[in-house]
């Protein structure tokens, strides 16, 4: 009994001793007090929010304000440290901040520009998703009045709402702080109701947030409907659970994809490959689908126009039979884009290490492609502009003499490979971790494809062939504005952000052992 006291203590006091750090380091480097305190955190069309910068999950950004003839001059314009945590969630980028999330239940908003600390926020809870920002109401647009011969003002102006910076952690609480401040605006613990972790970035549209629950125990995990401005529980989907799913195994639907044309919303379910449409409205079944067997390659076909009842957002739920045969998972969060011609497809990468498309309108195969020659499957995520979606992918078992990670780009209409390169030979030395997999999510500009990788590197690919226009090696010592030198490490998980010219990733150093350190890092043409 002794003993189990003593552990406890010293857990707890580990955790405190966590806590000060961050505190500290978060100190160091304050931001000036702004010229007007307490002004909303203003959402605009060129942010990086949430996971997938747009509702649907893209990782697109069509104005980065950063030519691709400039991506070879990027260079680190900051470092923050978030030591003795790591981020497992890239940075969300609004308003001219930059908010992360870290393993020991610490927020920061932080400027983009200069890496200073405006606020810090305590979770008490493991968050490893990004922040996503809602706006808590509509824009007032203040016009000229006539008085008497003139115009009393002689430009419009436009008052932005107050905004809130919305988190899910591991224990399965959802926050919304006030993202100016800091302070706490709502807390929903839907892990007291549904006993599972948020499992994906959660998602703010219209007024409402959806969050993606996983059940821990091998149960159906679901999605839930938040009230943005009061946290308040508006509907929580049926149970979601993954075709063939495995006794004990988790089930964890990714960050959704919303179709506010379709009144719809997209999420896929564990490893298994089990893509779902909701309603949009009220969280009930759309349709149940799942691709085809590999490798049958099925030709692309015209979608369907949605009914009348769909357009609604009340179309009965169908269930799209799996054939026989080898199933693809669709760990990722499915990418909703238009084609050049308007037409939309529904994108899925899977842990089978194959990319495929759907209509979604009716849940049914387009066109499928596999991108690895060897057993394996794709790294976290790809991305999709209007032409391609890009995806990396590596094998789980390395093979000589093979592509054991690639990255490819994909025709969107065809599913037509337009090409795909081997990864490069790793450059770092034998740390743990090192290797040349793109573990990263991938992030796309014009003419630009982002990704990283577990050799620390931080890479910039042309669209039109894959070759390789920029390498920055984070897996070195690295300067921090708020605790001196710090060593970088491994590309994992969640991607690059791009905004205003800058871009914004997490690097890890495993160097030094565990708790795994974190650094936020900063990119400028020219670190201007």
């Amino acid at each position: 009994m002794e003993a189990a006291r003593s552990r406890a203590l010293a857990a707890t006091l580990a955790v405190v001793a966590l806590s000060v750090a961050a505190l500290a380091r978060a100190a160091d480097r304050p931001c000036p007090a702004p010229a007007h305190p307490g002004a909303p955190v203003a959402i605009g069309t060129a942010e990086w929010n949430g996971w997938g910068r747009d509702d649907g999950n893209s990782r697109y950004q069509p104005e980065p304000a950063l030519r691709a003839t400039d991506v070879p001059k990027l260079a680190l314009r900051w470092a923050y440290a978030l030591a003795p945590a790591r981020s497992y969630a890239q940075p969300t980028v609004v308003g001219g901040r930059v908010f992360v999330t870290s393993s020991t239940g610490w927020v920061y908003s932080l400027d983009a520009r200069r890496g200073c600390t405006y606020w810090t926020y305590d979770a008490a809870a493991p968050i490893d998703t990004p922040v996503v920002i809602g706006a808590l109401g509509k824009p007032v647009t203040l016009r000229p009045r006539w008085r008497r011969w003139h115009w009393q003002k002689a430009h419009i102006r436009v008052i932005e709402p107050p905004s809130a910076a919305i988190f899910g952690d591991a224990h399965g609480t959802v926050t919304a702080l006030d993202a100016s401040r800091g302070t706490v605006l709502w807390r929903t613990a839907l892990g007291d109701r549904l006993h599972g972790a948020v499992s994906g970035a959660p998602v703010a549209d219209d007024g409402r947030v959806y969050v993606p629950v996983a059940s821990p125990n091998g149960g159906a995990g679901s999605l839930v409907a938040l009230d943005l401005s009061s946290g308040a529980i508006l509907w929580q989907s049926p149970p979601l659970l993954a075709h063939d799913a495995a006794a004990g195994e988790m089930t964890a639907p990714t960050s959704p994809t919303i179709d506010a044309n379709r009144h719809a919303l997209y999420v896929a379910i564990g490893d298994t490959g089990t893509l779902v449409a909701l309603n949009l409205a009220d969280g009930t079944l759309r349709w149940v689908g799942q691709g085809p067997p590999l490798p049958v390659a099925t030709p692309p076909a015209a979608p369907r126009a949605p009914t009348r009842a769909a357009r609604r957002g009340h179309a009965p739920a169908r269930r799209v039979p799996a054939k026989a045969g080898a199933r693809s998972a669709a760990a990722d969060p499915p990418i909703l884009q238009s084609l050049a011609n308007g037409r939309q497809v529904l994108l899925t990468a899977s842990a089978a290490g194959v990319v495929e498309a759907f209509d979604p309108d009716r849940g049914t195969p387009l066109w499928r492609t596999p991108v690895l020659s060897v057993a394996g499957g794709v790294e976290w995520s790809h991305a999709a502009d209007h032409r391609k979606v890009y995806v990396s992918a590596a094998s789980r078992v390395p093979q000589a003499g093979r592509d054991n990670a690639v990255i490819a780009a994909i025709d969107l209409a065809t599913g037509a490979l337009r090409w795909r390169k081997a990864a490069p030979q790793p450059l770092c030395a034998s740390a743990q971790g090192c290797d040349p997999v793109r573990a990263h999510a991938i992030t796309v500009i014009p003419g630009i494809v982002f990704c990283g990788s577990r050799d620390g590197h931080l890479r910039a690919y042309s669209t039109i062939d894959g070759m390789s226009i920029w390498d920055f090696d984070a897996a070195r010592e690295l300067p921090t504005v708020n605790d001196g030198p710090m060593h970088g490490g491994p590309l994992d998980r969640d991607g690059p952000t791009i905004v205003n010219g800058m871009a914004f990733a997490d690097a890890v150093d495993r160097a030094h052992g565990e708790p795994a350190a974190g650094l936020v890092l900063a990119f400028s043409v020219d670190a201007k």
